[in-house]
C-alpha cells in the first residue's frame, strides 16, 4: 500500500514484483518492478505496508541506537490488541518489538529484563490466580511464550497452562492369555511403574511409561479321558508411549483426554507347567507333570485408550484412564486396563 503525499491517500498496490538487496536495507526501503519493467522504490515513511507471500509487513516507528527510525516490519503476532514486530538490529541481531492499541505511538522493545506485556498479562481478572500469576511470571521475550500465556488470559481458563510433570501409576487389567495348547481365562492383575507427560503443543502431549507387570494364569480343561490343569507366569518390563490429546477447553477440574501408541514388553521371566490326569487302559489313575519350553525376549504391543484428568491442586492432578492392550505376536496378552496416575 502506498501513500500518495500529493493526495494525500492510500493506493494499493497489486501485482508488482518487490526487489530486494538484503534483509537489512528492506526495513527501510523496497523496490517494486512495476509490469511496465519501470523499478520505483519506495521508502519507509512512504508505504503503509506490503504483503510477501504469506507475512504481512508494517510500517512502523521504534527507537533503537538512541535514535527513532520508521521501518517496515514483519508482523509475528497480532492477537486483539496485541501485536508483536520482529527488527533486525545494525549488529544483524533479532530483537522483538510490540504495541498494543495504538497504531501511532511508538513501538516498545521486548526483552527479558523488560517486557511491558507481562504488566498487560497481569491486567487479567484470572492474574488474581496465585497459579495463573507464577506462570505469567514465566514469561519471556519470545512469541511462543507470549502466546501461550496470552490464551490463558484470554479465555481466563487455567487449564490452558501446559508443563513437564511426572509422577506414579498403578492398574489393574483384566485380560487373557492366547498361549497354545491350553486356554487360559480372563484374570485380574495389577501393575505399577512411572510415567512422564511432556507437552507438545497446545493439548497434544506424549506420555512415555515404564511399568512392572507380573502375570499368572489358570487353566482347567476336563474331557472323558481325564483332566487337564496349566499355569502360566510371566514378569514383564513394559516401556508405552502414549500420544495424547486432552480436551483443555473445558473450564472446571476435569479435562477429559483421548490416547494411543505403541509399546514394547521386555519378558524377563516365562514359564508354564501343565499337571495331566486320566485312566488308563487296566483302570489305573495316571498322573503326569510336564514343564514346557517357553522363550523369554520382546514382545511389540498397541495401546489405546481414553480417560480424564482431575485438578487436585495447581500443580498435583489425578489420572483416570480405560485402555486395552494388545500384543501383536500370536501367543500374547490381551486385555482391559484400568490405571490411576498421580504427578509429584
Amino acid at each position: 500500500m502506498f501513500h500518495d503525499p500529493l493526495l494525500g491517500k492510500d493506493t494499493i498496490i497489486s501485482r508488482v514484483n518487490f526487489m530486494f538487496r538484503d534483509r537489512l536495507e528492506k526495513q527501510y526501503s523496497i523496490g517494486v518492478r512495476l509490469l511496465d519493467g519501470n523499478l520505483r522504490e519506495f521508502k519507509s515513511h512512504e508505504i503503509a505496508g506490503y504483503r510477501e507471500g504469506r507475512k504481512n509487513y508494517y510500517s512502523r516507528r521504534l527507537q533503537t541506537n538512541g535514535e527513532v527510525r520508521q521501518v517496515l516490519l514483519p508482523r509475528v503476532y497480532d492477537v486483539d490488541s496485541v501485536t508483536i514486530y520482529l527488527f533486525i538490529q545494525d549488529d544483524g541481531k533479532r530483537k522483538l518489538y510490540g504495541e498494543i492499541g495504538s497504531r501511532d505511538s511508538l513501538l516498545f522493545p521486548i526483552t527479558e529484563t523488560d517486557n511491558p506485556l507481562l504488566a498487560y498479562l497481569k491486567e487479567f481478572p484470572i492474574a488474581k490466580d496465585e497459579r495463573v500469576s507464577a506462570y505469567f511470571d514465566e514469561l519471556t521475550a519470545s512469541v511462543g511464550s507470549f502466546e501461550k500465556r496470552h490464551r490463558v488470559a484470554r479465555t481466563g481458563n487455567p487449564n490452558y497452562i501446559t508443563r513437564f510433570r511426572w509422577g506414579i501409576m498403578l492398574g489393574a487389567s483384566l485380560g487373557k492369555a492366547d498361549v497354545a495348547p491350553f486356554a487360559y481365562a480372563d484374570k485380574l492383575l495389577g501393575y505399577g511403574g512411572l510415567f512422564a507427560e511432556i507437552p507438545v503443543y497446545e493439548s497434544f502431549s506424549v506420555r512415555p511409561e515404564v511399568t512392572f507387570c507380573p502375570y499368572a494364569y489358570s487353566s482347567h480343561q476336563t474331557s472323558e479321558v481325564g483332566e487337564v490343569n496349566a499355569v502360566y507366569h510371566r514378569k514383564d518390563i513394559s516401556g508405552t508411549l502414549l500420544f495424547r490429546y486432552t480436551l483443555r477447553s473445558f473450564k472446571g477440574k476435569w479435562l477429559p483426554f483421548v490416547q494411543i501408541g505403541p509399546e514394547l514388553n521386555f519378558v524377563l521371566d516365562k514359564s508354564m507347567e501343565s499337571a495331566r490326569r486320566w485312566i488308563d487302559d487296566k483302570g489305573y489313575t495316571v498322573l503326569n507333570n510336564e514343564i514346557h519350553p517357553v522363550q523369554t525376549g520382546t514382545a511389540l504391543g498397541l495401546t489405546a485408550g481414553l480417560g480424564t484428568e482431575y485438578l487436585l491442586s495447581s500443580r498435583h492432578s489425578l489420572f483416570f484412564d480405560v485402555r486395552y492392550r494388545y500384543e501383536l505376536e500370536e501367543e500374547g496378552l490381551r486385555g482391559l486396563c484400568l490405571t490411576v496416575s498421580l504427578n509429584l
